[in-house]
Parts: C-alpha cells; sequence; structure tokens
C-alpha cells in the first residue's frame, strides 16, 4: 500500500533559554511519511555557537488511539554560523506526528534541557503538559547520570592503589604506549612484562569497569555472546577508562573519536573475547550516517550496519579491533 504524508512544524518561541541573535532562533521541521520510514528535515538559525551547546531535534508521536508515546531525542550539529540544516530518519510504524521542538543544554555548567522552539499540531493545553513532563523526565535522567558519574568518580579514587603509585606507573604505561608506534623491540618488550606479571596489579576485570562507566548499548541485536557494546558520550572519560584498564588507543584513531563526540554525540565500545584462544580484543567504533562517509580507517576497520530494528540516525559503524595485550589494532576479516 502507497503511503505519503507531509507535514510542516514551524517553530516557535517556547522560552527564553537561547538568546540568539538580534532576532532570535527560528526554524522548521519538515516531516514526509512513506509507507516504511519518517524524513524528518530540520532548518534552524540565528542559534548561539560554542562547543558548550549541544543540540537536538525532539519528535512527538500518538499511536492510533490516540495515546501519547516516549518522544525521539536525536543529535543535531549547529554549524559555527548559527544554523542547523540536517536530514533525519526514523521507521514508521503507524505513529502519528503531532509535534516538533528544538533541545539544548550547555554542558559547560551541566545545565539543564530546554525546549526554546516548539510546534504542535493540538491544543496548548495539552501540548504544554505533555512539554513539561518530558522536561521533567529529561532533566531527572540528567541529574541521575551527575550523580552516578560523580559516584563512581569517587568509588573509583577510594579503590585504588595509593593515587602517586598509581600516576607514576599510568605514566610509564603512557609512555610506552607512544614508543609502541614506532619501536617495536621495546613494544615487544612492554607485551612481554604484561605478560610476565609485572602490570598484573592494573589489570581489571574490563566489563565490570565498561558497565560502571558507560551505559550498555547494542545497535546490531548481537546473537553472539563473545560481544559486549557500550555507548559512551565522552572521548575524556573513554581515555581516563581505558586507561585504567591498561589500554591505549593509536592517536588518529583517539582524533577520530573526538570528532565522533562533537559530530553524532558518541562513540561505540566493544568488547570480544575469543572462546577458543582466550584472546580478548578492545572495539572501537566511529558511528557513520552512511557507509561511504568515514574512511576505513588504518585499512583495518569494518563495516558494520545497524539493525534494521534500531531507530538511530546512524546507519552504521566502522570498527576497530585492538588487541587488549598489546594494544595493536589488529585486521579483522
Amino acid at each position: 500500500m502507497n503511503r505519503f504524508e507531509r507535514l510542516f512544524f514551524i517553530l516557535e518561541k517556547y522560552d527564553n533559554s537561547l538568546s540568539g541573535k538580534d532576532i532570535g532562533p527560528r526554524g522548521v521541521v519538515k516531516v514526509t511519511i512513506t509507507a516504511e520510514r519518517i524524513k524528518i528535515a530540520l532548518e534552524a538559525e540565528n542559534l548561539p555557537v560554542g562547543d558548550e551547546y549541544l543540540y537536538e531535534v525532539v519528535m512527538f508521536f500518538k499511536n492510533k488511539d490516540q495515546e501519547v508515546l516516549p518522544p525521539k531525542f536525536i543529535d543535531v550539529k549547529c554549524s559555527p554560523n548559527g544554523s542547523i540544516r540536517d536530514n533525519m530518519f526514523t521507521q514508521y510504524n503507524g505513529q502519528i506526528v503531532f509535534g516538533a521542538a528544538l533541545a539544548f543544554r550547555n554542558r559547560k555548567n551541566n545545565g539543564r534541557k530546554n525546549f526554546p522552539l516548539v510546534s504542535f499540531k493540538c491544543k496548548p493545553d495539552e501540548w504544554r503538559k505533555i512539554l513539561e513532563d518530558v522536561s521533567s523526565d529529561e532533566n531527572r535522567k540528567l541529574q541521575k547520570e551527575e550523580t552516578r558519574r560523580k559516584e563512581a568518580s569517587v568509588s573509583r579514587e577510594h579503590n585504588a592503589s595509593p593515587r602517586k603509585d598509581l600516576e607514576k606507573i599510568s605514566k610509564i604505561l603512557d609512555d610506552a604506549g607512544q614508543r609502541m608506534e614506532s619501536n617495536k623491540a621495546e613494544s615487544n618488550n612492554v607485551a612481554e612484562e604484561r605478560v610476565s606479571g609485572k602490570y598484573d596489579y592494573l589489570k581489571v576485570n574490563k566489563e565490570e569497569l565498561f558497565d560502571r562507566s558507560f551505559k550498555a548499548f547494542d545497535p546490531f541485536n548481537t546473537t553472539n555472546k563473545s560481544y559486549k557494546w557500550w555507548y559512551a558520550k565522552d572521548m575524556h572519560q573513554v581515555n581516563k577508562i581505558l586507561l585504567e584498564a591498561s589500554l591505549k588507543l593509536p592517536f588518529e584513531l583517539n582524533k577520530e573519536g573526538y570528532l565522533s563526540c562533537e559530530i553524532f554525540g558518541h562513540v561505540l565500545l566493544g568488547e570480544y573475547k575469543d572462546q577458543q584462544t582466550s584472546r580478548e580484543f578492545l572495539i572501537f567504533g566511529i558511528p557513520s550516517k552512511e557507509k561511504g562517509e568515514s574512511g576505513n580507517y588504518y585499512s583495518n576497520s569494518r563495516w558494520e550496519e545497524v539493525a534494521e530494528s534500531k531507530d538511530t540516525s546512524e546507519s552504521g559503524y566502522w570498527l576497530t579491533y585492538i588487541d587488549c595485550e598489546t594494544s595493536r589494532v589488529v585486521k579483522v576479516i
């Protein structure tokens, strides 16, 4: 059955959380619905710019019985001139689109999530109540995440070995990791020291460490139990946690991770345990909207598409495997 529907949501000012330029922020969301998917086209301008601002487009849905469904938040990137032009897609399952909004938060001061521009196709009393509930839920989640992050940080400091000794050993590992790229002989020495047990007291259960530090997230609906996946929003935290696990990312891959967090809002972390050889691998995933959009990092990465049932703006990830024992990139076929 052919289906085609087009809706326009002219975004109007809801609060004063964004000052913008003289004439203030403004925007429009164009929604195109077909039999299989919903295309969301956002155009916004006169927005404040800076690394501290995180923007999202928010879509509001109802089911056929007019019951309100959970909203969908999609990260969007603001250009240096204060405008956003982005196309996004989500699966169509018969839902009714009745509202759109632009959300943002200031990460420098861990600010609340605000909804400065909104547009709804329902009565004001109805959508104001919905928006207030969504805002409360989102900011409650942010507060819980911040609390968990602080508690995890305090817990790691209390459970660690003496701080000065840990920092000294961390520097040794960091220096050794840098030399790995240019000095093969020294790299082998470091690997032998790890195997012989010299660094045993730095070894941790990586799965438990990642579970405490990141959100579990499997975009591939993996059935192989040898794999585990996590969603990481902050590369500073990623590098800190990897250091605790005695792991180090190659420089270029690390740089791509920072860019990915800026553009897509996250990177993907994974762990693979080879049951036959007992080898463990760290998997580092760079998201991409299209396969051809990102480079094949180190010519050793492989492309993995997101499962059809997953409702994300990315179509897949470039996955790089790193040997946990040597921190070397491994070619995976």
